[in-house]
């Protein structure tokens, strides 16, 4: 079969990408959008799709906290007077039966403020980690796949630190998501420091090494960006974050990068981890890639950060990290305000 030019530009443009292997868990499969339903940003609002109700609600039935006490570990981010996000694919939630409580158990000794999660396969399970995390909210996409399964995505955070104004999904019948951004609104407030409106995106882009897939997460990352310039362009003393799975490496070279979007646009966005995967560390562990992120936008980029993977299968746990929480380690971004 004889190509054309363009054609073969194109094939040869991400014929060398990054081989990392991370299987896309759920199918692929679009029926359509609703009537009236633009596909756009802001196209629907997650909040009353899923059990959570009025955002910032428990997505299931209020249950008793047990009691908690302070467990500070080596891997604890941050202090009392910063903000801690954190990344974090968790593998079709949840792998065994024992996964929600450790789960749980890590998200109150890492102690971050906010917490992105991908791969929620199991509502049920989900709001059972809640119920071991007093002082802790969630809140999750109503997004499934048109077979009725899902691998959500979505957030956990402190109440004390964040209030969550609103959430939904965006792009949400766009092919280069097979699952959509979910978007929530905070408003953020440190002991002693004026309360602040963060707004997060949690993503888990299309996975694959495939030139299709490569040139689908390219597009995803070019449209997200011009969704927080547009964000940014509304409210310029709004933060605003980038998380998830991304299911790329910002450090490739130029002819199979994905995020050229963000990278050229330094003055308005830092891509956090770019340093990690310069350095060769890593976060989904079976290939040794660095494919979750957190990009920093608007008001927050200038805010004094510092980045790190939490190596969490390389801990003395009582269990095997790998075969009982996830594949990916977490990665978490604390910010410093002044």
């Amino acid at each position: 079969m004889r190509l054309s030019t363009c054609t073969l530009l194109f094939t040869l443009l991400f014929a060398c990408t990054t081989t990392y292997q991370e299987p896309d868990a759920g199918p692929d499969v679009r029926d359509g959008p609703p009537p009236a339903d633009d596909g756009g940003p802001g196209a629907d609002d997650g909040a009353d799709l899923d059990d959570g109700g009025d955002p910032g609600a428990d997505p299931g039935p209020a249950c008793d906290y047990p009691p908690r006490t302070p467990d500070p570990k080596p891997w604890t981010v941050g202090t009392a007077d910063t903000f801690e996000s954190l990344t974090w694919n968790l593998l079709n939630f949840p792998v065994n039966a024992q996964t929600y409580q450790r789960v749980a158990d890590l998200v109150w000794q890492v102690d971050a403020d906010l917490v992105t999660v991908q791969e929620i396969g199991d509502v049920t399970e989900f709001q059972r980690l809640l119920c071991l995390l007093p002082g802790y909210r969630g809140e999750l996409s109503p997004h499934a796949y048109s077979d009725g399964t899902y691998q959500k995505v979505g957030f956990v955070w402190r109440e004390d630190v964040l209030r969550l104004l609103s959430s939904k999904m965006i792009f949400t019948w766009d092919n280069d998501f097979p699952r959509p951004a979910f978007q929530g609104e905070f408003e953020l407030t440190l002991p002693g420091k004026p309360a602040r409106t963060l707004i997060a995106i949690a993503v888990h882009l299309k996975a694959g090494a495939a030139s299709e897939d490569a040139a689908r997460r390219k597009n995803a990352i070019d449209k997200l960006k011009a969704e927080m310039d547009r964000l940014c362009a509304l409210s310029p003393a709004t933060g605003v974050l980038l998380l998830g799975d991304m299911n790329d490496d910002p450090a490739d070279p130029l002819v199979d990068n994905v995020f050229p979007a963000l990278l050229d646009d330094p003055e308005h966005y830092t891509v956090l981890t770019l340093p990690l995967a310069e350095n060769g560390e890593y976060s989904y562990i079976p290939s040794r890639s660095l494919l979750d992120h957190i990009v920093s936008g608007c008001a927050l980029r200038s805010t004094s950060t510092e980045i790190d993977i939490l190596e969490l299968d390389q801990q003395s746990l009582g269990y095997d990290y790998r075969s009982n929480i996830s594949d990916h380690r977490p990665v978490a971004a604390t910010f410093t305000y002044p």
